[in-house]
């Protein structure tokens, strides 16, 4: 009769580790936004953005997600603080750019629209570089930093991805990406719902997702095996 065996658990000491990498992303970091000259430069290009926005949406619902951004600009890093005159002739924007600025034009068209931060787990390790003006490096390890919009109504949220021009579940794209941590700004005080997690406006919720999100050797071995297998050796970050 085969050995019966249990699910392997996390150790105290991988949780700890990867809720440390955790803070680390996001510890003082607030959303992006956009600034303005208080010129005629950022006047005009804010005009344009918006007529832009109402060009792309007529004839859809005005609680539509503004899904023309990334038609637009692709990804790529993004120097902040970002001027509304800047972006028009941009080649790229980053997620926090694409969020700053899909959040101040769908806001003009539909109610409880919100800032929304997170941190997701990548199947494979990401590129970490600095956001001009940010001291926290934007990825470490599998780990990365993320801005997104969510659109509250009747204490339920939904997020969009400006980035991916999708609606964000708390897990995507197959298993390559997971949404551990994610934090939203609303005036009020009520917990929302989303993806079957209540959150705190204002605080950052870490989701039940980050044991999944642990590499195999951070596994504890299970009983029937711990005694015969070596001690795994201790994970490094990739």
């Amino acid at each position: 009769m085969p050995a019966r065996t249990t699910a392997a658990w996390p150790t105290v000491s991988a949780v700890a580790e990867l809720r440390g990498l955790l803070d680390a992303l996001t510890a003082g970091r607030e959303p992006a936004e956009l600034a303005d000259h208080r010129q005629a430069c950022c006047a005009l290009a804010r005009t344009w953005l918006e007529c832009l926005d109402s060009t792309f949406h007529r004839g859809r619902a005005a609680s539509a997600p503004p899904a023309w951004i990334a038609q637009r600009w692709t990804w790529g890093t993004t120097p902040h603080p970002l001027h509304w005159c800047e972006i028009p002739p941009a080649a790229s924007l980053d997620c926090g750019a694409s969020a700053a600025l899909g959040r101040e034009l769908w806001s003009r068209r539909c109610p409880g629209v919100r800032a929304v931060q997170l941190v997701e787990h990548h199947a494979t390790p990401t590129t970490a570089c600095n956001r001009d003006g940010l001291a926290q490096p934007w990825a470490e390890g599998r780990l990365a930093y993320h801005e997104a919009i969510g659109r509250e109504q009747d204490g339920c949220l939904e997020i969009w991805d400006p980035t991916d021009s999708a609606w964000l579940p708390a897990s995507r794209r197959g298993a390559s990406t997971r949404t551990l941590s994610l934090r939203v700004r609303s005036r009020g005080l009520t917990i929302l719902r989303w993806s079957g997690h209540r959150l705190n406006p204002g605080a950052w919720t870490v989701l039940d997702a980050v044991s999944q999100a642990l590499p195999a050797d951070a596994q504890a071995p299970n009983a029937a095996s711990a005694a015969s297998a070596p001690a795994p050796a201790r994970s490094q970050k990739p």
